[in-house]
């Protein structure tokens, strides 16, 4: 059983461990292939999650993400099994490899498919090229405005990570050499969506002296790094599109009978937040096969992958969607079923409704955007020791993968909030520990009232705080 015990400065410090499954199958335990390094704790937890038929069936029931995700041919995205060829290609950022997208550029190795069809051209309004500036080709004008840009917004008030520019005509205003002074704001936006970095900008206003630029040869006017990183970047944003796409849709769920007594409005409730969540975990089952990379695990290591993180992805989930509400004291579960604090206390979830409501107050704190939202659900799958998945490699590159996706969309969408992905992220551990709450609460009350709950629930639920009747429920399952 887990402590119940809530501390919040040490709630940092738990961040990378999460308790799991401790049931041993002696079969492989007796078995030679256990690394030296591995303890037969680690592999009690890396393996004793394989008795669990109701998720394995689930997961080995569905397929590979099929090519409907996005178009390979239309938009760049390999469509064979689950994009992996995206994955791949996505940077990994490294302190060995310090580079800008975690990777060193040698000159001299971009395709000719990635030049720019003109290289003498500005990348922002067409106009004549005078160099490299910010990472991109680009005129003395748009290297002079974007530099004013950046320097001039350090001294502001960042609302919601917008810059001074706005424009009024929804973002889509033409940017070319004749009408790149109508607005300043598509201009700006172009800018950053072609690949300017602000990391070039001096944060101070005195003036350096003014580069020179030599004639050189055609090849080497631009620096090579300038497509590399585009392209780069432009993967970033497609594994970002693709998480956006899989989202699973929200269920609907008939309200709470409120002339029920408080003890019949408790069991009720509890009934309904199992079903939910029951519906909910095979949507969550789907939706991470279809996360780029996931499926080149292992089935035990996706079994892992799920079963550490169900009830703080279930959560998740919960917790974006009462972002949506006017009320800033409700907890919006699924269609038809919201709460508020008064509902909470007469259902027994008064602690758990006000650590989660303490979490979505954090959550408007950041302004946490649906792009931001997808990429910290993934992140929160695959949050697992390495030491404990068979198939480490790859978990770390998806990991790197999605790290590197969330700072990019911050870099774009969020220039001035050099702090926004640290506060994304200390978000985290306050849904860890809310996730232990919740199952050893629903667990312990479904114990004593006997609340009827569904198979693959269940078996989660006994899986995280009861894993020594794992083996004997798996057994009981595969005589059904």
């Amino acid at each position: 059983m887990f402590n119940m015990e809530y501390d919040p400065n040490k709630v940092l410090e738990g961040f990378l461990y999460h308790p799991t499954c401790d049931s041993v199958m002696t079969t492989l335990q007796e078995t030679d292939c256990r690394p030296d390094y591995i303890s037969q704790e680690e592999l009690a937890i890396a393996t004793g999650l394989s008795n669990q038929p109701i998720l394995k069936q689930e997961i080995a029931a569905i397929g590979s993400p099929s090519s409907s995700l996005g178009s390979a041919e239309s938009d760049g995205v390999d469509s064979t099994g689950d994009n992996q060829g995206l994955l791949n290609d996505l940077p990994v950022i490294s302190d060995s490899t310090p580079d800008f997208m975690g990777e060193r550029l040698v000159p001299g190795t971009v395709e000719d498919n990635d030049r720019p069809p003109n290289p003498r051209l500005c990348a922002v309004c067409e106009d004549l090229a005078s160099g490299y500036h910010y990472g991109i080709a680009s005129c003395e004008a748009c290297k002079a405005f974007f530099k004013r840009t950046v320097q001039g917004s350090l001294h502001l008030t960042y609302i919601a990570g917008n810059l001074k520019y706005i424009c009024h005509a929804k973002n889509r205003c033409e940017v070319t050499k004749k009408r790149r002074k109508a607005c300043p704001g598509c201009r700006f936006k172009k800018c950053m969506d072609m690949g300017m970095m602000l990391d070039g900008v001096r944060p101070d206003r005195v003036r350096g002296g003014r580069q020179k630029y030599r004639r050189r040869p055609e090849e080497t006017d631009f620096a090579p790094s300038s497509s590399a990183r585009r392209a780069k970047y432009r993967r970033a944003l497609e594994l970002m599109k693709l998480l956006l796409k899989i989202e699973p849709p929200v269920s609907d769920m008939s309200p709470l009978d409120p002339s029920l007594k408080d003890r019949d409005m408790e069991f009720r409730t509890m009934k309904i937040i199992t079903d939910l969540g029951d519906k909910a975990l095979v949507n969550v089952v789907h939706w991470a096969k279809q996360v780029p990379g996931v499926t080149e695990l292992s089935l035990n290591d996706q079994m892992i992958l799920l079963q550490e993180g169900w009830m703080e992805i279930l959560l998740w989930q919960v917790l974006f969607r009462s972002l949506s509400l006017t009320n800033p004291d409700r907890i919006f579960f699924t269609n038809g079923l919201s709460m508020d604090t008064e509902q909470a206390e007469r259902t027994g979830l008064g602690l758990l409704f006000n650590r989660g409501l303490h979490i979505v107050r954090k959550m408007r704190e950041v302004g946490i955007d649906k792009e931001e939202y997808t990429l910290l659900k993934a992140v929160v799958l695959t949050n697992v020791e390495a030491s404990r998945i068979e198939e480490a490699n790859n978990l770390r590159h998806l990991q790197n993968n999605l790290y590197d996706a969330l700072y990019h969309h911050i870099f774009k969408d969020y220039p001035g909030d050099s702090r926004r992905m640290c506060r994304l992220l200390t978000v985290l551990p306050l849904l860890r520990q809310l996730a232990i709450e919740a199952v050893e609460h629903v667990s312990r009350y479904s114990e004593e009232r006997s609340v009827p709950i569904q198979q693959l629930f269940k078996e989660m639920l006994q899986c995280t705080t009861h894993s020594q009747t794992t083996s004997s429920l798996s057994q009981n399952l595969s005589q059904d």
